[in-house]
């Protein structure tokens, strides 16, 4: 098969799957970026938020309070919170760029693949 038949099928098998309503490689890559954008974007929100509480926490706070006190003992009132949601935005951010470099790989080997075959 010549490159330029090749190429033809390709296009008429990605011009099917979009009439029959399924993703190809190409879109899926994209939705995984955006969702792993979203949740890059997300985790920051959260995170920043986080160290809004736990700074309004801390302030209203005595002064002599430790870290150990904060987690263990409970003596800053809604500063654990504020210390589980930092965890759970910086979390939620580190799985967002995993998910996003995941996307971004798929997505050059894509487009290799439609190079070689050109």
């Amino acid at each position: 098969m010549s490159p330029r038949n090749n190429a033809h099928a390709i296009s008429r098998l990605h011009a099917d799957a979009q009439a029959a309503g399924l993703a190809t490689a190409e879109q899926t890559s994209e939705r995984v970026l955006r969702r792993g954008q979203a949740m890059i974007l997300a985790g920051s929100i959260v995170t920043v938020l986080a160290v809004v509480g736990y700074s309004l926490a801390c302030f209203h706070a005595e002064s002599s309070a430790s870290l150990y006190d904060i987690v263990f003992a409970n003596s800053v009132p809604y500063a654990r919170a504020a210390l589980v949601g930092l965890g759970l935005g910086t979390v939620l951010w580190l799985v967002g760029s995993f998910v996003y470099l995941h996307g971004a790989i798929g997505a050059d080997a894509e487009l290799g693949e439609d190079e070689s075959h050109e």
